[in-house]
């Protein structure tokens, strides 16, 4: 494995992690700050900071015209909309069964990546499916429970739509990558997204109470501002450059693993044989990705076949 590949592994697992942790702090936020409220200021503190460390190290902000469109669209598909609808679905449905749907995501993205580029999934990189999908359901099987007969249809339509919209974004990101600094292109996502919330605003904060702990409301916009929000993202998309989209989206599997250990630690969960037995079975699937990702890429060249990137 090249330097530049091991680069882009190490980028979508720290970005997949610290996604996976945000879903417990947004899920305890929401007991108090209602969901377009969070996700405004959220992402407007995440797009401040990063035009803030652009200016200090004199990289231009500047955006071609021809830029512009793309990242708005980027912006209301994998943040405004997909955020969204997971804060929603998160009101609705208990955080591990939103985190198995999110789970996924890997096989609509490689569904999508098959039919519009008509790639062939080798036998490794199907093996890499099956375990990171088969790690998902032994995670979070023993928190599922009756869920899926009690949950509310509502939430479960949500994280599905939200889904959804994280396939197309990580589509339309491969598809149309931005000549602008990765810096630069996370930032402006993050101001379209969060201009997005301002009709929001209006309806929601004359409902939120004034008697609440606002350090540790602060401190938890922050955490999901900075780390989870603009780091994150930053990582993912500078990831998706040196990697291709469908063992990108294998790291997504993450996300579930990391929400339920953060779950453990912070909320007192257990961690059972199944979430155990989950948990090394997402990590044999990365692990074989990473081992067989760039001779399967390689093995694809060779035969001609095309793929997002090289469309």
């Amino acid at each position: 494995m090249n330097q530049k590949s091991l680069g882009g592994h190490i980028d979508l697992l720290v970005s997949s992690v610290l996604w996976g942790g945000s879903i417990v702090v947004l899920k305890n936020l929401l007991a108090d700050i209602p969901p377009m409220t969070i996700n405004f200021f959220r992402f407007f503190i995440a797009a401040l900071t990063l035009f803030f460390i652009a200016w200090h190290k004199k990289v231009s902000i500047r955006l071609e015209k021809k830029e512009v469109s793309p990242l708005v669209i980027k912006a209301l598909t994998g943040v405004s909309l997909y955020y969204l609808l997971e804060t929603l679905s998160l009101k609705y449905l208990e955080a591990s069964i939103v985190a198995i749907i999110l789970g996924v995501i890997p096989i609509f993205t490689l569904a999508v990546d098959v039919v519009l580029t008509g790639r062939r999934v080798g036998p490794f990189l199907a093996l890499s499916f099956v375990l990171s999908i088969a790690g998902v359901v032994f995670t979070v099987a023993d928190s599922l429970g009756a869920g899926f007969l009690t949950g509310s249809l509502l939430g479960y339509l949500l994280v599905f739509g939200a889904n959804c919209s994280w396939v197309f974004y990580t589509y339309i990101s491969k598809r149309y990558t931005s000549d602008c600094p990765d810096i630069i292109a996370v930032a402006y996502q993050m101001l379209f997204a969060s201009l997005a919330f301002i009709p929001g605003l209006f309806t929601e904060i004359p409902k939120i109470s004034l008697d609440l702990n606002w350090h540790m409301v602060g401190l938890q916009i922050i955490i999901l501002a900075l780390p989870s929000s603009a780091f994150a993202y930053y990582l993912y998309l500078r990831g998706l450059k040196k990697i291709d989209m469908s063992t990108a989206s294998l790291y997504l599997n993450l996300i579930p693993v990391t929400a339920l250990i953060s779950s453990c630690l912070f909320l007192g969960e257990k961690l059972t044989m199944f979430k155990s037995s989950g948990a090394l079975l997402v990590a044999l699937s990365l692990a074989l990705t990473v081992s067989i990702g760039d001779d399967a890429q390689l093995m694809e060249e060779k035969n001609g076949i095309s793929s997002i990137e090289r469309s």
